[in-house]
């Protein structure tokens, strides 16, 4: 189990050095609805992808939509 206090060495640096080194790197991250957090960047120019999936939990469905970004040789979704 990741500890929050390295989530941001791998959704941050990481990912940035692994397309530095030519790798296909895509980050999936969730939606916390949480402003001004430091993923902010990553996704200022994101857009909707158009797809949308149900996800079944707690009893009941939720649709869940994707936006994704591509910067700096990385895909951003969430």
């Amino acid at each position: 189990m990741i500890k929050p206090k390295y989530q941001g060495d791998v959704c941050g640096s990481l990912p940035i050095v692994l397309a530095a080194l030519e790798h296909r790197v895509m980050v999936v991250s969730l939606q916390d609805n949480l402003h001004g957090g430091p993923s902010d960047k990553n996704f200022a120019s994101a857009s909707e992808v158009g797809s949308s999936i149900k996800v079944y939990c707690s009893g009941g469905a939720k649709e869940v939509a994707f936006f994704q970004a591509y910067r700096a040789g990385i895909d951003w979704v969430r």
